[in-house]
């Protein structure tokens, strides 16, 4: 009998809202997570890589995402919408990131296989590759230098594409102070690129 509820539920649980999987998720099914968890997984993923720039951290912290969002279910108010907590999980979780590994001793460039360095798809003259990796460089330094609030507003709506209404949700900010911190790092972007 068991079976079949499963088999039956599953096809309703592809068509299913968020909400409708958030409750049955709270009810211990585990396929209406799992589903949440398919819809969700290449967007959690986009948003912590984007943080922490390494695509094995980034796998391990989706995974700590979703691991946290299923015990954080129970006490999840259902008339919010499910994606924005999310993502201010997989924040929260790239920020805690960041900050361990600042805390740790920084690795030598030289440690770094050479492979890694240089990743583009056509050959570049050493002038074009220079330049660019300089300009890379500069870009980089300047998103490092600003403050985390800064830096996560301008990666979820530059890089992410999320609308200010999200990010204020995701930061659990108002929309005003993200419209504020998104301006305050791009003029502090514009100043580091000069």
């Amino acid at each position: 009998m068991e079976r079949r509820l499963s088999s039956h539920s599953s096809a309703k649980i592809k068509g299913a809202t968020d909400a409708e999987l958030v409750t049955l998720s709270k009810e211990g099914n585990n396929q209406a997570f799992g589903e949440l968890v398919s819809r969700y997984q290449k967007t959690v993923y986009r948003i912590i890589l984007r943080m922490v720039k390494s695509p094995d951290d980034a796998d391990d912290l989706v995974q700590d995402t979703f691991v946290r969002a299923n015990r954080g279910l129970k006490t999840f108010k259902e008339e919010f919408d499910f994606h924005p907590w999310l993502y201010r999980i997989a924040v929260n979780q790239s920020i805690n990131f960041l900050n361990r590994r600042k805390r740790q001793a920084s690795v030598d460039i030289a440690d770094v296989p050479e492979g890694e360095l240089e990743k583009g798809p056509a050959p570049e003259s050493p002038m074009q590759s220079a330049s660019r990796r300089e300009l890379l460089d500069n870009l980089e330094e300047a998103l490092d230098s600003l403050p985390e609030e800064q830096r996560t507003v301008f990666l979820l709506r530059v890089q992410e594409g999320l609308s200010y209404e999200e990010i204020a949700d995701v930061m659990q900010t108002p929309k005003g102070t993200v419209m504020s911190r998104l301006a305050r790092a791009r003029m502090a972007l514009r100043k580091h690129l000069k």
